[in-house]
């Protein structure tokens, strides 16, 4: 490939975004591990950083790095010091145009035995790979492991590096993305192999073609049955962060969705079919946190229409009007469930002339959008929350407002993980969040997972660490905000923010407009939810910890007035006092 095909810097970026999902998806990176890279015009290059999950890219995370090393993109992170391996590969072999650094698991348990891949077994490795040598992996990043890929670039297309992975090469990313997919799927197949006690070498092209189909199907996830829906377990290998919170499977007619009461000791995916399924994980908290519950009930009416086999206009409406108020009935407080579903009957009345089958896609291109949106408005939130901060600031945050209330980033947690990346070292401080321990199952799973500072404390020592000047700002979430800036969240924020006031700490809400509900004046009208007792007396126990007969009051959330909220952080920009001026005049202040 020459300079007049290389693509275009936005041509590079949009491939190194898709490639990063694909190779997310194939279950071939987990993390923010490995790297990939791709060739541009000028002697540059466009790669990935480190430190930043390969199924979440966006274009301002990428670096542009010129073929001497120096960076070419102003403002972008630090380059991965393992793009020393790539700027070797490519200057040692001027046909390579991109390359992908990846830890798929069959080939790295390859490479942490030392093995080379010698024998290719079917076709499209053999053309594709050839053999895969093992090389040495000491130093990561180092230029002696640069220059020890060198003899390398021209005769081969892929490497396993001991003990840290694979890394693929071609003329297009789209190509080295094939052959590390072609370089798992081998490996899995030749541990099929050693664990069915055959012989490679003796192998039928029946035996081959099952064996391929095997290694397809598998990677390494096993499928149970629960409350009817499937869930699918994955291997520790997959990162949480790596996984979409809430998803559509439209192929399979089905909602995904983490199922987060089993965390943060199992990572499973729920995939649910039937409504009354949607309704339960809504419900009993599988699915939570206001934007996600608003998320998963589109989709749930989406599919509720799918199912409808109505033909006439008015009984499909009648059917999609039943299933509203069902799933609307899962939870009272969270006004994105709410406003999700309202988005979603308004596309069925607004296009009363429509025949079911045309209205369908409309329903499912709204539900998509409502997905989308939300990450665009969490991305959009932590830039604005980020700029309210400062490098090594403590953090204290309560309950989970993270990438798990929400489909990607988060609302109060999406400041922290756009600050890791950025290196601004926040150390966090989690209140644990009796009684369902949101903070402790949820958040500090999350933020450990992403490399974040993060210490757990019960909810009744934040007075102490405010107290010991550990804490410079105080982020939330939001299930409602009502017109006049009084926020209701997660039981014990009330606290927080009078805490807070006393602490001269600043308190701010990070929300998507969405949650914004204007048609409730105060936090006096907001209905509060009271959960089951048990909840309090029985759930994390072996033996139950309170008398019985005992009355237990459980109120699922609590109210901040507005007086002590120093702002209200969106995706549009940061409110404050006023908030009523600010709400009914349309006037942000984003400074």
């Amino acid at each position: 490939m020459n300079s007049q095909t290389l693509p275009s810097d936005n041509e590079a970026k949009q491939a190194l975004i898709e490639t990063g999902r694909l190779l997310y998806e194939k279950g071939l990176v987990a993390a923010a591990n490995g790297n990939m890279s791709c060739r541009v015009a000028d002697d540059a290059l466009w790669t990935t950083p480190s430190g930043v999950a390969k199924g979440a890219l966006s274009e301002d995370m990428l670096v542009k790095v010129r073929l001497d090393g120096t960076v070419a993109s102003a403002g972008t992170p630090t380059p991965s010091s393992e793009v020393k391996m790539h700027l070797c590969l490519y200057r040692e072999n001027p046909e390579i145009n991109a390359v992908v650094h990846a830890h798929p698991p069959a080939a790295t348990s390859f490479a942490l035995a030392g093995v080379s891949l010698e024998e290719p077994l079917y076709p499209e490795a053999v053309v594709t790979l050839g053999v895969v040598p093992c090389v040495a992996y000491e130093t990561p990043g180092s230029q002696e492991l640069a220059d020890a890929l060198a003899p390398y670039c021209s005769e081969h297309t892929a490497l396993l590096l001991a003990n840290h992975g694979a890394v693929t090469w071609g003329g297009s990313l789209k190509e080295a993305f094939f052959r590390m997919e072609t370089l798992e799927q081998y490996a899995h197949m030749l541990l099929n192999c050693k664990q069915l006690a055959l012989d490679p070498r003796a192998l039928n092209d029946r035996q081959v073609d099952e064996l391929l189909a095997h290694s397809g199907r598998q990677k390494e996830v096993e499928t149970c049955e629960e409350a009817g829906a499937a869930a699918t377990k994955f291997s520790p290998q997959r990162n949480l962060l790596d996984i979409a919170t809430v998803s559509l499977d439209d192929e399979n007619s089905a909602l995904i969705l983490i199922d987060q009461t089993r965390l943060p000791n199992e990572t499973v995916l729920l995939t649910l079919t039937k409504q009354e399924d949607i309704f339960k994980a809504i419900a009993t908290l599988q699915v939570r946190g206001a934007p996600a519950i608003g998320c998963a009930a589109a989709i749930g009416l989406y599919l509720a229409a799918k199912e409808n086999n109505e033909s006439t206009y008015e009984r499909f409406s009648a059917g999609l009007r039943q299933a509203r108020e069902y799933l609307a009935s899962s939870r009272p407080t969270a006004v994105n469930l709410f406003w999700a579903l309202d988005r979603m009957e308004r596309v069925v009345v607004e296009n009363s002339d429509k025949t079911p089958d045309d209205i369908k896609p409309l329903l499912k291109a709204e539900a998509l959008k409502i997905l989308d949106e939300d990450v665009h408005a969490c991305k959009a939130i932590g830039e604005h929350g980020l700029s309210l901060l400062t490098p090594g600031d403590g953090i204290l945050t309560h309950c989970n407002a993270g990438q798990l209330a929400t489909v990607r980033y988060g609302t109060a947690l999406a400041p922290l993980h756009l600050g890791h990346e950025r290196g601004y070292a926040f150390k966090v401080f989690a209140c644990e969040t009796r009684p369902l321990l949101q903070g402790a199952r949820l958040t500090a799973f999350e933020l450990k997972e992403r490399g974040i500072d993060v210490t757990l404390i019960c909810d009744s020592m934040a007075s102490q660490v405010m107290k010991n000047g550990w804490v410079q700002a105080i982020l939330v979430g939001a299930d409602r905000i009502a017109a006049n800036g009084d926020a209701c969240n997660k039981i014990g924020t009330s606290a927080l923010a009078i805490l807070a006031r006393h602490y001269g700490i600043p308190f701010y809400v990070c929300a998507p407009s969405s949650t914004i509900d204007l048609q409730t004046s105060t936090g006096n009208g907001i209905c509060i939810e009271e959960r089951p007792e048990r909840e309090v007396t029985e759930l994390w126990y072996q033996k139950r910890m309170a008398p019985e007969g005992i009355p237990v009051y459980n109120p699922a959330f609590d109210v901040v007035d507005n007086e002590l909220i120093t702002a209200i952080i969106t995706e549009q920009g940061i409110l404050r006092q006023p908030y009523a001026l600010d709400y009914y005049a349309g006037r942000i202040d984003s400074q």
